[in-house]
C-alpha cells in the first residue's frame, strides 16, 4: 500500500505531522486507549497534554531504564481490563508447561505448593501489577 512506497516516506519526512489532529479525530470516534509502540514516550506525553480528560489510557511499550517485558505486560493487562480482546492462547504458546498434581476435590485437605506460584508464566510478578486487585 501507500505506506510502503518511497513517496510516502518523503512526504512523512518533509510535511507537517498532524498528530494532534489525528488524536482529535480518534477521540471524536470514542477512542480512549492509546498504546505507543516504540522506544520512547514522546507521543504519549503529547497526547496526555492535549487530552487531560479522565478515563483515557496512555500506555507505553517501553520505559527508559525499565524492564521492557514488564512494561509490555502491564500495558497488556491494562488493555485487557478495559475490554480489549487478547489471544491468550497465542500469547502463551511459546512457554513450556508441565502438569502439577493437585487434589481432585477441595476437602482433601492436602497442601500443594508450586515452586513458581508467585510469578506469572514469563516471570512477571503479578502481585505488583498496576491495577491488579
Amino acid at each position: 500500500g501507500a505506506a510502503c512506497d518511497a513517496e510516502y516516506w518523503v512526504r512523512q519526512a518533509r510535511e507537517t505531522v498532524r498528530f494532534a489532529e489525528g488524536l482529535r479525530a480518534l477521540r471524536g470516534h470514542g477512542c480512549d486507549l492509546f498504546l505507543e509502540v516504540g522506544t520512547g514516550q514522546t507521543l504519549l506525553s503529547l497526547g496526555r497534554k492535549s487530552f487531560a480528560e479522565e478515563g483515557i489510557a496512555w500506555l507505553p511499550s517501553h520505559r527508559r531504564g525499565g524492564d521492557d517485558w514488564q512494561v509490555i505486560l502491564q500495558s497488556l493487562a491494562a488493555l485487557y481490563v478495559r475490554g480489549v480482546g487478547v489471544d491468550w492462547e497465542g500469547f502463551d504458546r511459546p512457554y513450556a508447561r508441565r502438569r502439577v498434581p493437585a487434589p481432585t476435590y477441595p476437602f482433601e485437605r492436602e497442601r500443594h505448593w508450586v515452586e513458581s506460584a508467585r510469578r506469572g508464566a514469563a516471570g512477571f510478578d503479578v502481585r505488583g501489577a498496576a491495577g491488579h486487585p
